[in-house]
């Protein structure tokens, strides 16, 4: 599959291809953070930033192209995934 494929896939789609860990929490559903994240990450061009304190959301194929703040208790950690 290319890059493009996998990130129009949904999630329940995208379920099949992940490890256990990942499928359960996929299963469970995500928290109220984790879907305001998801949100964010789809309604924002690619290189902008996004700051949130989510720290235990599943990286998804969305992410990519995608700059992510995670913010702890002391200092924001920049995150930008890229596709290699």
């Amino acid at each position: 599959m290319s890059l493009e494929e996998v990130q129009k896939l949904s999630i329940d789609e995208l379920y099949l291809y992940c490890h256990q860990e990942a499928r359960r929490t996929l299963k469970r559903g995500l928290t109220k953070t984790q879907d305001k994240l998801l949100n964010d990450v789809e309604k924002t061009k690619q290189g902008d930033a996004i700051k949130t304190h989510c720290r235990n959301m599943i990286i998804l194929p969305r992410f990519i192209g995608h700059k992510i703040d995670v913010h702890t208790e002391l200092v924001s950690n920049a995150w930008i995934y890229n596709h290699r």
